[in-house]
C-alpha cells in the first residue's frame, strides 16, 4: 500500500481519515465505471462475434476480466453479509457453515449449467 500511495497517488507521509475516505470513493467509482465499461464493451465485442461468427481472443479477454472485477466487488459485497449472522454455539456455527457451503455449491451448479446452456446455444445449435 506504501507504493501505492507514494507512486501512483504521489502521496507523501501518511493518510489522515479525510483522505482515507476520499480515496475509498475514488476507488468505489473506478471500480464501478470499470464494471459498466467491460460490460459495455463486452457486448460490443460479442455483437461483432456473431456478426463474424468466430469467437475471438479479445471476446475472452475482456470476459475473463469482467469475471475478476465481479468476483472482487462480490466477495466485498457477500463479506458484509456474513456478519449478520448470529451464532451462540458451536453446533449452530456447524449448521451455518453447512447451509452456506451448500447455497455456493447449488450457485456454482447454476451458473455452470447457465453458462454452459448460453454457449450450447450461441455455438453449436445451426441457425
Amino acid at each position: 500500500m506504501h507504493f501505492f500511495n507514494s507512486w501512483l497517488l504521489r502521496l507523501i507521509g501518511p493518510i489522515d481519515k479525510e483522505q482515507q475516505m476520499h480515496l475509498f470513493k475514488l476507488s468505489e467509482n473506478g471500480l464501478v465505471l470499470s464494471f459498466i465499461l467491460n460490460f459495455i464493451a463486452l457486448i460490443i465485442s460479442i455483437v461483432i462475434d456473431l456478426i463474424n461468427q468466430q469467437l475471438t481472443f479479445q471476446t475472452v479477454l475482456i470476459y475473463i476480466m469482467l469475471i475478476i472485477i465481479s468476483g472482487y466487488i462480490a466477495t466485498k459485497v457477500s463479506g458484509k453479509d456474513v456478519s449478520q449472522y448470529e451464532v451462540y454455539s458451536k453446533a449452530e456455527l456447524a449448521n451455518l457453515r453447512k447451509r452456506l457451503r451448500l447455497i455456493s455449491v447449488l450457485q456454482t451448479f447454476y451458473a455452470f449449467l447457465v453458462f454452459n446452456f448460453n454457449i450450447y446455444n450461441w455455438y453449436f445449435i445451426p441457425a
